[in-house]
């Protein structure tokens, strides 16, 4: 039986990433650990690198890659 370990930067390139509150979506490229930002107990802070998808309604959010900070959950409580 095979054993596998990732990181969790690795599991998140690839993903898709929205915001609500900032009207953007695409593509995670890329995601960096940040140690300056808390969330709380059995949370980490990653600063991701997203790609916009298109929507040709809203051509303007076609453009250049944009970046994040997000919350990630690393162990039950």
């Amino acid at each position: 039986m095979a054993t596998y370990k990732y990181d969790i930067e690795t599991l998140l390139e690839g993903k898709y990433y929205r915001s609500l509150g900032r009207h953007r979506d695409g593509i995670i490229q890329s995601a960096e650990k940040r140690d300056n930002v808390w969330y709380g107990s059995n949370f980490q802070a990653y600063t991701v690198r997203v790609r916009p998808t298109y929507n040709p309604e809203k051509v303007s959010t076609w453009g250049s890659d944009f970046y994040a900070t997000i919350c990630v959950q690393i162990e039950d409580n």
